[in-house]
């Protein structure tokens, strides 16, 4: 009995934990894309400290220190939405994170983020790899992997023999 309640709470603060940082992190997406479509920025070095937020130098800061951090936590906050649309039943929830996953996206794609693409290619190779249970598919994909890498290398090693033979 005491490692079920034990696993039902960690279950609940878990639970509890994942939907306050995606609504913290909807919250801010959403005052984010308002800043973006309003034009609000602000800048200012305060004890020798840039302060920006809003929408500034072309890219979303929202109210975030750093739009890589933002994309980020964004990304996170999608793939939080996942699982609980998968795993919870409650209709009004799911609706909620379908709304969380759509301002989530227009949210990452305007800091201009490298971090945020590298993350989200990361996560998306992960999460098909966990979707894929056809063994066959997955080694097609594993050759096609291995082909292109292979052949990236190559085409490094030649643009690099290229560039040492125009310099001497």
């Amino acid at each position: 009995a005491d490692k079920k309640e034990s696993s039902e709470h960690r279950d609940f603060a878990v639970k509890s934990l994942s939907v306050f940082f995606v609504l913290y992190t909807f919250i801010a997406a959403v005052f984010g894309i308002v800043m973006m479509f309003t034009d609000f920025w602000h800048y200012e070095i305060l004890n020798g400290v840039e302060v920006i937020g809003g929408f500034i130098w072309n890219r979303l800061w929202g109210v975030y220190t750093d739009p890589n951090y933002g994309g980020v936590l964004s990304l996170i906050s999608v793939l939080l939405s996942i699982f609980w649309y998968k795993k919870d039943s409650k209709i009004k929830f799911k609706i909620f994170l379908i709304i969380n996953i759509i301002c989530e996206f227009i949210f990452m794609s305007m800091p201009h983020s490298r971090t945020t693409l590298v993350a989200f290619a990361a996560s998306s190779a992960i999460l098909v790899f966990m979707l894929l249970e056809n063994r066959v598919i997955l080694k097609l994909i594993y050759q096609i992997l291995k082909f292109l890498i292979y052949n990236l290398k190559n085409l490094m090693i030649s643009v690099l023999m290229i560039k040492l033979y125009l310099k001497f």
